[in-house]
């Protein structure tokens, strides 16, 4: 929920004052600055569109760190695999997210997986244009140890970047990440 403030001149039809009075801190990074800066504009269509538009893939975001949260649980930092065995099963099939799960994942914007030898790191961050249509921006990281890279002549993990790119393009988020995993970490 976010809450605005405005006055609007009923017979000239604009907005004299506008003022964002509160935006959930999960959002306050992306949205509300964007909201605040559009505000001094007082530029009401284009706050409204963003919080729309914002919302609709701040939940795909959400929905997709979870399922990966579900599906590489022996992958994240400072868990065991036998922690994510033992772990409560979760349903990464369902086309909904509890809101228990929606509410966690909301706002974050980086998933690292790592075991002993890569790390890989997910950024999605979400972005305006100009109409205050959210755009996201998805990109992947990777550390691995340096003598791997040295024995590697056709210098393949720095291409990591571009080919999550190319399979993020293709295949959408959550496959591109599936693949990743499964040419990055000994399985």
């Amino acid at each position: 929920m976010a809450q605005l403030a405005v006055n609007i001149d009923c017979l000239s039809n604009q907005v004299i004052d506008m003022h964002v009075l509160r935006v959930p801190s999960w959002a306050e990074r992306e949205l509300g600055t964007f909201m605040r800066s559009k505000g001094k504009e007082k530029n009401l269509g284009v706050v409204c569109w963003a919080v729309d538009s914002f919302w609709d893939i701040a939940t795909k975001r959400a929905a997709y760190w979870h399922k990966c949260e579900a599906t590489f649980a022996h992958l994240l930092p400072g868990r065991t695999a036998t922690e994510a065995e033992n772990g409560r099963p979760l349903n990464v099939n369902s086309s909904t997210i509890s809101r228990k799960d929606l509410r966690r994942h909301l706002g974050r914007d980086v998933l690292i997986l790592q075991d002993k030898h890569v790390l890989l790191k997910i950024n999605w961050r979400i972005f305006f244009d100009w109409t205050g249509e959210a755009e996201s921006h998805v990109d992947a990281e990777c550390a691995v140890p340096a003598v791997w890279k040295e024995a590697n002549a056709s210098d393949a993990f720095r291409k990591i970047p571009e080919t999550f790119d190319s399979l993020l393009r293709t295949k959408g988020a959550f496959e591109a990440t599936r693949i990743m995993v499964a040419l990055l970490f000994l399985q």
